[in-house]
């Protein structure tokens, strides 16, 4: 093979020597396959002539390379286009997705509004929404559970402020009594005259408060100079709010404290409540052994660290030292929205052995319970 002298050219052309070197090794190599494919017979002839033009564009290629790099020239590399697709196509075509024309750009290229297509369903459930109506039913109307603590709040301070009442138990599978309501799917519910619809426990007491008198067997709650202070409705405030979020609670794991207990809670709600007969034993069982299961994730969630017990007790032991020795929390006047709230969420519960012990372990509270329970005639119509 032929070489070219290093000491003739520069330093610098050394790599286009090799180029040049490999291209004169290949063009043997192809020399030599074209001899041995020729001269076998073969059909396959036009193998070595493809070889044979690569070898010639290469021998060329090596002599321009030898060429420019005695003149000290750079060979001239071919430029590569993919780089500009990119800039080219997608660049305009991420502008157009954020491009959107004016209302006259759309009249001067005639561009019809174009309305997605709605689901048949949809339009069904939106008619039917539209037909449905609020019962009309005379009167206040409490959708409920019958077993549920805030159902019962809400009937607790009914029966105190004395104000006539139906009940509506609610299916809590299929909650059919309740569809007509668009927007809140909980109970409890109340409407009045088929007209207004109460939601949430708090607010329905907060709402029927303002519209009814205060009963004489209540305490007074006048404001104003020859009124309660603003420190008594705080109070009262503090103590619902601490039934809300903390005395529920401790009562629901308490219910559900043993499997036995479970059983008992869940007799007592599939036989008040409106469960279907033939998913009644079902939801007995399976609800059972399901909130059995469930007490220490209610725990956690509500940071209740002690025993079920132990907490139930303790709550007890709070609301005898927020009685202070009086006979309600209103006074010895009597009973405020305080006893109301506290008195029927344990009502609810009145014939589990969670509030048999609660009783027992807490006479004051027991003796307070006794006061509420006389007070509270039932107001309900049907």
């Amino acid at each position: 093979l032929e070489t070219t002298p290093v000491s003739s050219v520069s330093v610098a052309a050394a790599p286009l020597l090799m180029r040049s070197f490999a291209s004169k090794c290949h063009s043997a190599a192809s020399t030599v396959v074209t001899t041995r494919v020729s001269g076998s017979g073969s059909p396959g002839l036009w193998i070595p002539r493809v070889m044979a033009r690569r070898t010639f564009a290469s021998e060329a290629g090596g002599a321009a390379t030898q060429q420019a790099a005695a003149a000290g020239l750079r060979p001239r590399r071919k430029r590569k286009l993919w780089p500009l697709i990119f800039p080219t196509l997608g660049i305009p075509t991420i502008a157009l997705c954020f491009y959107a024309p004016d209302e006259k750009t759309k009249e001067m290229l005639q561009i019809p509004e174009v309305k997605p297509p709605v689901a048949h369903s949809v339009v069904e459930k939106d008619a039917a929404a539209a037909t449905t109506t609020m019962p009309d039913i005379e009167g206040v109307a409490l959708y409920q559970y019958e077993v549920c603590p805030f159902c019962c709040k809400v009937k607790a301070f009914l029966d105190l402020y004395g104000i006539p009442y139906r009940t509506v138990e609610v299916d809590p599978l299929r909650k059919t009594e309740i569809k007509w309501s668009s927007d809140y799917k909980k109970v409890p519910i109340v409407t009045i005259d088929g007209k207004q619809q109460l939601n949430d426990s708090s607010a329905i007491i907060d709402e029927l408060a303002e519209r009814y008198a205060t009963p004489k067997c209540m305490s007074p709650r006048t404001k104003g100079m020859f009124g309660k202070p603003q420190s008594f409705f705080d109070e009262e405030q503090k103590w619902r709010s601490w039934v809300d979020k903390w005395l529920v609670h401790v009562i629901t794991i308490n219910i559900y404290r043993t499997l036995g207990e479970s059983y008992q809670a869940f007799e007592y709600i599939t036989t008040s409540g409106n469960f279907p007969f033939h998913t009644r034993e079902i939801a007995r069982h399976t609800g059972a052994i399901f909130m059995y299961g469930l007490r220490g994730r209610i725990k956690k969630k509500h940071s209740i660290d002690a025993e079920p017990r132990e907490a139930l007790y303790a709550c007890g032991k709070e609301w005898k030292d927020a009685l202070d020795g009086q006979a309600f929390h209103g006074g010895d006047a009597g009973p405020d929205l305080a006893d109301a709230s506290v008195f029927g969420v344990l009502r609810a519960i009145r014939d589990m052995d969670a509030h048999g012990d609660l009783m027992n372990a807490v006479p004051e509270v027991k003796a307070w319970f006794d006061r509420m329970d006389a007070l509270c005639v039932p107001r309900r119509v049907n």
